[in-house]
Parts: structure tokens; sequence; C-alpha cells
């Protein structure tokens, strides 16, 4: 059911939210002229301004440098009680070259960043996320395969329940609390890392944001540019949303 519910939310993302206003300013056009024309124009501008690059990058980075990167010469030695632990983004299903679903472009960048840290540091990994929509397919043991195939890294746990942030949160804390884990290094996007940090927050684990994919909207055109709507900016500005709408959400539905 919560799965169900974040996603009808997404009505409120743009361009939906600029839509279904301007629809109720022409349904009111004719009875309130004022307040419907007031909709209709708030529609389009708002539209308008979340489609440029100058407005999408702000909204973006007043997510994605809310953390910092993780210095590697902060993380801790101790092996035993610490993971790394990357959440899922997505699958692709059509891959025919591939002969099977793959992991999707931006899952590929958490667990490259993941396969990055295990390297460097030899802290164990753990995966976690999985799509109800898609019951035969097992997102957790897709993401393994490619750091194993791509990587040549081992996965030590897989958390195969999560269908959100906030369950992943839950589950992924559970798990490892078994296993005597006191000290996580989540990845995910930068962007999409206060989000993880409320739904990761535990008083038994001390959560290190290891935030990676950066987003940067180029401009070819100079300053002109920025002003011009386009579907990058759109995507990044809907993406923005997401994530606003997701915290906010968060603090209502899984507040303690």
């Amino acid at each position: 059911m919560i799965y169900y519910i974040d996603h009808v939310i997404q009505i409120l993302f743009p361009p939906g939210c600029n839509i279904l206003i301007g629809l109720i300013g022409l349904l009111l056009w004719r009875n309130k002229p004022t307040l419907g024309k007031v909709l209709v124009v708030f529609s389009f501008v708002s539209l308008w301004l979340i489609s440029t690059p100058l407005v999408a990058q702000y909204l973006v980075d007043k997510l994605q440098y809310r953390t910092p990167t993780l210095s590697l010469e902060k993380i801790s030695d101790n092996k035993n009680t610490s993971a790394i632990v990357v959440l899922e983004a997505g699958l692709n299903t059509l891959t025919p070259e591939y002969g099977e679903p793959t992991v999707s472009d931006t899952t590929l960048t958490r667990i490259r960043y993941a396969a990055f840290l295990y390297h460097k540091t030899g802290i164990p990994i753990l995966v976690s996320g999985n799509d109800p929509m898609q019951p035969t397919i097992n997102q957790a043991n897709y993401m393994a395969k490619a750091l194993h195939n791509y990587f040549d890294v081992p996965t030590r746990w897989k958390e195969d329940r999560g269908v959100n942030t906030a369950q992943e949160g839950l589950l992924v804390t559970e798990m490892l609390k078994k296993d005597g884990v006191t000290t996580i290094y989540l990845v995910t996007h930068a962007m999409h890392m206060p989000r993880a940090m409320f739904a990761f927050k535990s008083k038994a684990f001390t959560i290190i944001p290891a935030p990676t994919g950066y987003y940067a909207i180029s401009n070819t055109l100079g300053i002109f540019s920025l002003l011009l709507p386009s579907t990058e900016a759109l995507r990044l500005s809907t993406s923005a949303f997401h994530e606003y709408i997701g915290i906010m959400w968060y603090l209502i539905h899984y507040r303690s």
C-alpha cells in the first residue's frame, strides 16, 4: 500500500502539478474569471521557470550539497563493525543485448562508487531494494551480480523487501544490527542523500553519508541559456520536487 501511495502523489511533481493547476484555472475561468486567469498564468509561468537551467540547478544544488562528500581519510579501520550500504534506483528491463534485465544507469552510478569504496577500504557491501511491480525480478540480486561481474566486488548482505527508502532504512538497520554492525557508509545520489539520511536515522548506528552522482546542467550558450527551457532542466526539477515532497512525506508518515 505504501508503494502505491508514494506513486500516487507524483501528481504533485512537475509537470503534472502545473497542468493540474492550469486545468483548474480553465474550469474556473467562466464563473470566477479573475481566479481562473491567475491560475492559468501561474501554471504556464511556473512550468517555464522550473524548465530553466537556472531554477533547476538551484533546486538540485540545495539538496545535493547539503551533505559533504566522503573523505577516505576519515573512514574507520574497523571493517568488522562497518558496512557500505547501496540503495537501488531501478532496473533496465528492455535490454535484449544482455538477454536479461540489468541495473539502471542510476543504480550503476551508485554501485560503481560502492565498488570504489570497497577496493579502497575492504568494508563489506550490502545492497538494498526491490520493486513490487516486478514480482519475478529481484533487484538486489541484479545489483550483487553487477558488482561481481563489472567490478569484481562481493556482496555480503542483500535486503530485497524494501519498496522505498524509508522501508529500506528500517530493514537494513534491522539486518545489520544482528551482525554487530555499528557504522554505515550510505551510498546514494547526492540529491537523494538528505531523504536517505532521514530514513536511516538510528540511535544504534553511526550513519555516514557517501554521496555520488552529482548533477550539473551543461551551459553551452552562456548566461542566456540559463533562462531557456529544456527537457534536461525539467527532468532535474521533477527529481528535486520528488525529493522535497518525499522528505515532507517521511516527516509526516514515518515520524516516530
